[in-house]
């Protein structure tokens, strides 16, 4: 087996442990919180932040009223609003909850540490035991350099929760891409408009042959001369699937 084969497989094994080691009593705690706040707003820094845009974008694609603190458009808090702060283990992050909290805000932590000076000033905290420092008992020891198993884990535990609130809230997937940015031409790939194309040339018993990453089909038409790609493009643009070309 190859170095990389071997360090994948520790590294998902890594993974596993972390995200199997959640309670489920926090998780719910976490869901229902993020339900029931009129603005939620996220925090963490470093790679941290990465996670916490991409779960900001996700609770804005739900219809919530989410934003990353700092950001210019980020509003004030106060009653009834949440802070989520996504490892809880800086000076700063300490600065940033205290404020929430005096300014009445719920506040909530996802960390490696659940006693910590910054996880006592939470109204309660979700227990993701990823190592951060490293050497703590605490923690859930990596192969990895510092925080990279916390910073890893923290992302997909934030993704997992998305799908967990998409069934709390009874919201599809299909009414989270019409809130997706439509400034990047991806969702202009309307799906309806190409399932009507995959359904008839289905009937006629052609093939098109891996329509996401490759423009060969198995058979030669005018459809096929013309460009598989570039028909559906003008198709969708012009709003209208004209199967014959």
């Amino acid at each position: 087996m190859s170095d990389y084969m071997k360090l994948a497989k520790t590294v998902l094994a890594e993974h596993e442990q972390v995200l199997m080691a959640v309670n489920d009593k926090e998780v719910e705690k976490f869901l229902c919180a993020i339900a029931d706040a009129k603005c939620i707003q996220v925090f963490g820094m470093g790679r941290m932040k990465c996670s916490v845009r991409a779960f900001v974008m996700r609770l804005m694609h739900m219809g919530l009223n989410a934003h990353v603190v700092y950001d210019t458009t980020c509003p004030n808090i106060g009653h009834g609003d949440l802070l989520i702060v996504n490892g809880a283990c800086t000076t700063i992050s300490y600065t940033v909850m205290k404020f929430a909290k005096k300014l009445g805000a719920k506040v909530v932590a996802i960390t490696a540490n659940p006693n910590s000076k910054s996880s006592k000033l939470c109204d309660f905290t979700v227990n993701l035991k990823g190592q951060v420092h490293g050497g703590r008992d605490y923690e859930i020891p990596s192969v990895q350099p510092m925080a990279a198993l916390f910073e890893q884990t923290i992302f997909v535990f934030e993704d997992i929760i998305i799908q967990l609130l998409m069934k709390k809230l009874n919201i599809t997937a299909e009414q989270m891409a019409k809130r997706h940015t439509n400034l990047d031409g991806y969702m202009d790939f309307n799906i309806d408009k190409l399932h009507q194309l995959r359904d008839y040339y289905s009937k006629k018993r052609t093939t098109i042959v891996g329509l996401n990453d490759s423009q060969g089909v198995n058979i030669t038409t005018t459809f096929f001369k013309k460009g598989l790609l570039d028909y559906i493009a003008e198709s969708l643009s012009s709003g209208n699937v004209d199967p014959t070309v």
